[in-house]
């Protein structure tokens, strides 16, 4: 299973910047989001520029941060590991 990032036409830019930094030999690390692929999808004004990662179940840190109120000391636990990239 993979998880499919899809970004319209005027946010083209924004892909193209993802997909560079994703594309960084340093990017590629246990613990850090395997990063399969992208490509351009469509044409004209139904163009859809697409970024395919792993999938992972429990979502993205900002799908979890949208639904849960964390206090300061998970909030320091999140931020520990994202320093020691865990």
């Amino acid at each position: 299973m993979v998880a499919v990032k899809v970004f319209a036409m005027q946010d083209r830019n924004s892909w193209q910047t993802e997909k560079d930094v994703f594309s960084l030999p340093q990017m590629k690390h246990n613990n850090i989001l395997t990063f399969l692929g992208a490509e351009r999808r469509g044409e004209g004004i139904e163009t859809q520029y697409w970024l395919v990662t792993e999938y992972h179940p429990n979502g993205s840190l900002w799908d979890y941060l949208k639904s849960h109120t964390v206090n300061l000391n998970q909030l320091l636990t999140i931020v520990q590991g994202i320093g020691a990239g865990k």
